[in-house]
């Protein structure tokens, strides 16, 4: 079933994708559109081709099945094309650190051999709090990470007395997402301080503010420094010990309130 996922602006301008032909580089984002929330699909070629290039007579499946070997050939490779039981499917690299999914579902496919099946992580309510006592980082109820509790823990009769707890491991922070596009729109590619900003963000998270309600915070919050102060003292840290001063709303009754103002305000000469 195709999802509505996220093209990033950066997969135009990313020179290693761009070694790939550009027949290939659509059928790569088309495998993006009919992945699952686990970036798995079948990798039938002759179902492939009905779903990505239906109206297209001249990519047959053998087209797209030399696709498929660009995609998962060398070092640049971007999936996996992989047999089970003898069926063939596709896994897309890296697709939970490219894809927000607030509610995702586990995969009914089976993943390549050898490769940890990634748990996907509970939403963010619409009240901005994770069902107590669950983690972001994967491991679900808080324990070690391999189904054995720490001793610590208390029951699971009562999960409303157990904490949240926010992954900062860089690989499992997809709740990050929205606050890096957020930042790199406006300080570009790659200037996002990602180890810092797990650091110093996840204990706004933990308290009940929802990551997208962050990234908007984080946006005004860059404005400001942007348009009124001219980029100065502009940090992650400092964002944290003041994100609810960036909290309130640019425009009110048609008007722009006193944030607004600072946040659309050219600097000053």
């Amino acid at each position: 079933m195709p999802r509505i996922r996220s093209i990033k602006h950066t997969f135009f301008t990313d020179e290693r994708m761009a070694e790939f032909p550009r027949d290939v580089r659509l059928t790569f984002v088309g495998l993006i559109t009919h992945a699952d929330d686990d970036g798995r699909l079948k990798g039938d070629p002759r179902l492939l081709k009905g779903q990505i290039w239906p109206l297209d007579d001249d990519i047959t499946a053998e087209v797209v099945a030399d696709h498929l070997r660009q995609l998962a050939d060398g070092a640049g490779a971007r999936i996996d094309w992989y047999t089970v039981d003898g069926r063939r499917y596709v896994q897309i690299r890296n697709f939970r650190k490219h894809q927000y999914i607030q509610k995702p579902t586990t995969s009914l496919l089976p993943p390549p051999s050898g490769t940890a099946v990634e748990v996907p992580a509970p939403a963010v309510s619409a009240t901005g709090r994770l069902p107590d006592g669950y983690s972001l980082d994967g491991r679900g109820w808080e324990g070690n990470g391999n189904g054995i509790g720490t001793g610590k823990e208390k029951s699971l009769k009562h999960p409303r007395k157990q904490r949240a707890v926010v992954s900062t491991e860089p690989e499992r922070c997809t709740w990050l997402t929205p606050a890096r596009d957020a930042w790199e729109r406006r300080n570009g590619v790659g200037s996002f301080p990602f180890g810092r900003a797990a650091k110093v963000l996840a204990p706004i998270v933990e308290h009940g503010i929802p990551p997208d309600d962050m990234a908007r915070r984080l946006g005004v919050y860059l404005d400001v420094k942007i348009h009124s102060e001219g980029g100065k003292f502009m940090t992650v840290e400092d964002f944290a010990l003041k994100h609810e001063q960036y909290a309130g709303p640019l425009v009110v009754d048609g008007e722009l309130t006193p944030l607004g103002r600072r946040a659309t305000e050219p600097v000053p000469s």
